[in-house]
């Protein structure tokens, strides 16, 4: 059966990439796959997305503009529009660029790939998608004020200064924040204040034209040169080994930090030290550490007709003292940029320390139409600021719950994840280098902290009340896998037993086990040699052996009471309501955290299988949302007392998509809506 390829209905449809299994979700078919580069071809439709939050029938259909065009703003974007197909859909941003990773802006400095074709491969969606998913773009456009009252935004053209109004129904605020500069930091000689954008040889690290500003600064040098980093954050070092690549030979780099040690937001003292030792064979003594000296001021001389600074004046042990730079990279952190606001003053959004109050509906406590994301909210006292993922999550309960059908009613509108999942952490990569720490590595009253020695490097563990709460890795990045295993442990909230089975196995793989350690581990491997054994039963057939065949499976059978066995020693069988609780909170987490982590290695990694490897993970993904929601209806229907309706189940053979077909209604599907096999090979479940 042909599909047609262009719609007009405004429908939103899942589109699958045949080649490695990528879901895209807009109206009509994709022009090519942002994972595998696969063209239009090769997507398949597998199905239409309905608005979740709607009765059927309903659906919001009135104005929905998005100020600020970074992560955040299109990640709203296309929540909102996966959760309503009606209604208008405005993106507004300062920049002239496409939203686009800006993860990656330091990473430009020295891969001129990076920023070739308008930057296309750090674009988070080409502008064909935008097309596709009829969001307005209105770029290169500032923000002059928000008239709450009127719900009406004013912005002016950057290019020719003309202004105009904006209308809304529902406003979703995602302006970022600016690159943290102290007023007064750079000076004349003289002391007069100057701003960093009037000085050509000062750059800081927010945006594609900020590292364009500083490539032009490094491309018209000819010798060594000194460079002085003002800040020693994350933003500071992960701009690091792209900046002392993209130098001139001989080219040296000072870190100046107020603290006494570098990424003092995220690591103790004796953590940064032992993450800065980890680069010293890099660095080859190009780079060195200021310590507990704060930038006073940066002082600036006239050069011809521009400003140029000569060197930044910091204080140590309240000793002034100038570090010469040639040129000076601020990387102070950032502070919220938020829009002006007016209106009736009961109306105005309620703010704290510039940033927009929100529920954890990440909707303005004071505003009902405002919805708000990313670095310039506050949400239930939480800021995200530098925190890429989370800011994301922000971005999806805001894209969400701006197009619920009524803002002042909160019960069927999305909220921000909360207890271990809700964690999050920072990760560097430099060379070879690796720390990855998530949750409280700096510990509290009361926490236990346990070290591991590895091979390759280090990691410590922090545990509240038996419960791991943090973990940090500090070594060789060949220590990726075992830096995952980490996260997952503290955002699954495991316990200290559970923890330390892990470790041990990460140290010498000589683990230290309890008898309920024991039996998890038997069920573990029980339960993969029952499918494993049936897999091989399945081989054996194809290769017509069908009484060798035979052997698997009544293996496998003898595997699955073992299994039950012990599953029942663990007490791993309750009611059929706790039962349904924990299945669909498994999952969850498997489609919430196990496999998006597992895909973000799979996409990184070279290994010749990581594409089949990918591929597995994203209809496991798909497949578990379907299981998931199989368990809720009937955890529903058990709490009513009632058993679901009777009827026929089919498995996919290819994806394990299960599809239910009511007694007397229905019929299996021409093909699988996951994987696209043919409905034809559906297997009957009895």
């Amino acid at each position: 059966m042909t599909v047609q390829s262009k719609f007009d209905d405004g429908i939103m449809r899942q589109w699958a990439c045949m080649v490695c299994g990528e879901i895209i979700v807009s109206v009509n078919r994709p022009d090519l796959c942002p994972v595998c580069d696969a063209e239009e071809d090769a997507f398949e439709l597998v199905g239409v997305v309905k608005a979740e939050h709607a009765p059927e029938g309903e659906e919001f259909e009135g104005t929905v503009v998005v100020l600020g065009a970074g992560p955040s703003g299109a990640m709203a974007c296309q929540t909102a529009r996966e959760h309503s197909s009606k209604c208008r859909i405005i993106l507004v941003g300062l920049e002239d660029a496409l939203p686009y990773n800006r993860t990656k802006v330091s990473h430009t400095l020295d891969r001129e790939e990076l920023l070739a074709d308008n930057a296309s491969a750090m674009l988070l969606h080409p502008l064909e998608w935008y097309e596709q998913n009829r969001i307005e773009l209105n770029l290169s456009m500032s923000v002059e004020s928000v008239d709450v009252s009127a719900k009406s935004v004013s912005v002016k053209a950057c290019t020719d200064g003309a202004i105009k109004s904006i209308p809304y129904d529902r406003l979703v605020v995602t302006t970022g924040a600016n690159p943290f500069v102290p007023r007064g930091l750079i000076q004349t000689s003289s002391g007069d204040a100057l701003t960093h954008e009037g000085v050509s040889n000062i750059s800081v690290l927010r945006n594609i034209s900020d590292v364009t500003g500083l490539k032009a600064s490094i491309a018209g040098l000819t010798s060594a040169v000194h460079v002085v980093m003002v800040g020693g954050g994350v933003l500071s070092l992960e701009a690091l080994p792209a900046l002392l690549e993209a130098l001139p030979t001989g080219s040296s780099v000072s870190v100046c930090q107020g603290s006494g040690h570098v990424l003092s937001s995220q690591l103790t003292k004796d953590n940064s030290v032992t993450f800065v030792k980890s680069l010293e064979k890099h660095t080859e003594g190009r780079v060195s550490f200021v310590l507990n000296s704060r930038a006073q001021r940066i002082v600036c001389d006239e050069a011809g007709t521009s400003l140029r600074a000569s060197g930044v004046v910091v204080k140590t042990d309240g000793v002034e003292r100038t570090l010469d730079a040639d040129l000076v990279v601020i990387a102070m952190g950032v502070r919220p940029c938020l829009p002006r606001m007016e209106g009736e003053e009961t109306l105005l959004p309620t703010l704290f320390r510039g940033t927009l109050v929100l529920s954890g509906h990440c909707q303005s406590v004071s505003s009902p139409a405002v919805f708000g994301a990313g670095d310039c909210c506050m949400v239930e006292g939480q800021t995200y600021a530098g925190t890429y993922s989370r800011a994301l999550d922000t971005a999806r309960v805001a894209g969400r719950n701006a197009v619920c059908l009524c803002e002042t009613e909160t019960g069927d509108m999305a909220s921000m994840p909360s207890g271990p999942k809700a964690l999050f952490g920072y990760k560097l990569h430099m060379w070879d280098s690796l720390m990855v720490c998530i949750g409280n590595v700096k510990p509290v009253d009361n926490a236990m902290v346990l070290s591991v020695p590895l091979k390759d490097g280090s990691a410590q563990c922090i545990f509240e009340k038996n419960v791991i709460t943090g973990a940090l890795l500090i070594g060789s990045d060949k220590l990726q896998g075992e830096a995952m295993q980490l996260v997952t442990a503290v955002r699954s909230g495991l316990s200290g037993e559970a923890v330390m089975t892990l470790v041990d196995k990460m140290a010498n793989g000589t683990p230290s086990l309890t008898v309920l350690d024991c039996l998890q581990e038997a069920f573990s491997g029980e339960s993969q040699a029952n499918r494993k054994y049936l897999a091989f039963a399945k081989q054996a057939d194809a290769e017509g052996l069908p009484n060798v065949a035979h052997v698997f499976r009544t293996s496998a059978a003898g595997e699955t009471v073992h299994a039950h066995n012990h599953l029942d020693a663990m007490d791993g069988v309750g009611s059929t309501e706790e039962n349904l609780i924990e299945a669909a909170e498994g999952e969850a987490h498997e489609f919430e955290v196990m496999y998006r982590e597992m895909i973000e290695i799979a996409e990184a990694s070279d290994h010749p299988n990581a594409k089949r490897a990918l591929r597995s993970f994203k209809l496991a993904t798909a497949v578990e949302r379907t299981h998931h929601k199989h368990y809720l209806a009937a955890l529903e229907a058990v709490r009513k007392g009632q058993d679901i309706p009777a009827g026929e189940w089919y498995i996919c053979p290819i994806c394990g998509h299960l599809e239910f077909l009511e007694a007397g209604k229905g019929e299996i599907p021409e093909k699988c809506v996951v994987c696209m096999a043919k409905g034809s090979t559906f297997i009957k479940i009895e």
